[in-house]
């Protein structure tokens, strides 16, 4: 049998550590609202800018409509999936949310949740204001079997989050933590601020893009130049230590991005080594994420 405390002071010390964990908790799960409403909003009006309200249905955890500070309705779900609101981005908000519901519908209590005039399971909730500091945008390009696929990173410096739209949500939440792991894990820094990663028209990228993305998101907060990824197709999958890794199918991803006139491929030294491409056309072999972005800043252009 297990020994029971010896003397109230015990018991009024295990209660005090049991309450203070408690209140951890609940300020952990009002903080996770928070920035789940944040980012909520920032993804929206990047599409519904006039968004001002949002009703979600609590029992599935998903986005049920947006509407405008008048009460009108922008979007609503099931009748306006493909308009108004890209479906990635549809996705994107849903993971967000079943994601804060799965630490207890209470949390939607202490984020001040209302419950909206159709009754349970459906709240609303007044988004709140996404106006921050400056936004910086780099774009990087990934060969795709129907051409080079664009993608986007969007940084704003402030409170943290990032966020990864891509044609598969699983995939796209799996690649982001890699990407993540691999930055920090690469000794690099990442990011202070509110990054919105997207592939452009939701096309697919498997682990082969995992390079492209992470110098996307590093250029958009400073600490690669943009510019050297415009006429650049970086090829590599990411180790979650950062080392960069072959890729399948390179030579018919290199002749895409070749066709597209890129002159530079950067790869993982392994591919560089096996890699035939025309003279003007330059290749780097990189060992992981810190030595792509060392090559790609030396061969950046001068501004």
């Amino acid at each position: 049998m297990t020994d029971l405390p010896a003397t109230v002071a015990d018991l009024n010390a295990l209660n005090a550590a049991c309450d203070a964990a408690l209140a951890r908790a609940r300020q952990a799960r009002r903080d996770l609202w928070k920035t789940t409403l944040h980012c909520a909003a920032r993804l929206i009006r990047s599409s519904l800018p006039d968004a001002a309200v949002i009703v979600i249905d609590a029992d599935e955890g998903e986005l049920h409509e947006v509407a405008d500070a008048t009460g009108s309705t922008l979007w609503y779900a099931p009748a306006s999936a493909g308009r108004g609101l890209p479906d990635p981005i549809v996705a994107a908000v849903d993971v967000m949310l079943h994601d804060a519901l799965g630490f207890g519908r209470r949390g939607t209590c202490e984020a001040a949740w209302s419950l909206s005039a159709k009754g349970r399971p459906y709240l609303y909730k007044t988004l709140p204001d996404t106006a921050a500091g400056p936004q910086h945008t780099a774009r990087g390009h990934y060969p795709a079997p129907d051409g080079m696929t664009t993608v986007t990173a969007c940084f704003t410096p402030g409170e943290g989050a990032f966020t990864f739209d891509g044609a598969n949500v699983r995939h796209s939440r799996e690649t982001r933590d890699r990407i993540r792991a691999a930055v920090l894990n690469s000794g690099l820094v990442w990011p202070a601020g509110r990054i919105m990663l997207a592939a452009h028209d939701n096309a697919p990228t498997g682990p082969g893009a995992d390079l492209t993305l992470a110098c996307t998101v590093l250029a958009a907060a400073g600490q690669l130049n943009p510019a050297v990824l415009e006429e650049a197709a970086l090829l590599g999958e990411l180790g979650l230590d950062g080392a960069v890794r072959p890729v399948r199918g390179l030579t018919g991803s290199v002749r895409t991005a070749l066709d597209c006139g890129v002159t530079e491929i950067v790869v993982a030294e392994e591919d560089a080594a096996r890699l035939e491409v025309p003279v003007a056309v330059t290749v780097q072999g990189v060992r992981d994420l810190r030595h792509a972005i060392d090559v790609l800043n030396r061969t950046a252009p001068a501004v």
